[in-house]
């Protein structure tokens, strides 16, 4: 069995070994300030990864021991339903989508006639409401931060924290 070394750098790169040794020296002298040494091959670096021998930082090395499950984590999500109400709103969840697909979004959003547009942040819970009439400019809203619906749903209001709910990621 070979020891993969891997460089988590600014991208990741990998060097194959025979012995541990060779790994470990390697490790060492390295110029990456992140490389991780497996007893594997390429196809479980790719398809089975296992936990690491042994850590490398700044070329210390750290023997690994036995890595439990990470611990449960919040994380939130917009109920779509606490949102305004109104063929003039939208709201664009911003998720995996990159800066420019969300600008994108906003555009086509105000092409098609809305008139009030949130993008959403769930992980942060933070809206940043935007006006057809104003397009250029916009209001960021968080916590405890009320927010309402302008001219577009007149009688919406409410924190922005009660458009979420909690979910617990295991």
């Amino acid at each position: 069995m070979a020891f993969i070394t891997l460089n988590l750098n600014e991208k990741i790169e990998g060097s194959s070994f025979e012995t541990e040794t060779e790994a470990r020296a390697y490790c060492r002298k390295a110029y990456s300030p992140l490389l991780l040494i497996f007893e594997a091959s390429w196809d479980d670096v790719y398809h089975n990864l296992k936990q690491p021998v042994a850590i490398y930082l700044n070329g210390k090395g750290y023997n690994t021991v036995e890595i439990e499950k990470d611990v449960p984590y919040v994380t939130y999500v917009v109920n779509k339903s606490r949102l305004p109400q109104s063929p003039d709103f939208e709201a664009i969840i911003s998720g995996e989508m990159t800066h420019s697909e969300v600008q994108d979004a906003l555009e086509s959003a105000f092409k098609n006639g809305k008139k009030l547009v949130w993008i959403i942040h769930e992980d942060l819970r933070i809206i940043n409401a935007h006006t057809s009439d104003k397009r250029n400019q916009f209001w960021m809203k968080s916590g405890d931060d009320e927010i309402n619906g302008g001219e577009v749903a007149p009688d919406f209001s409410v924190k922005v924290t009660e458009l979420f709910d909690e979910v617990i990621v295991e």
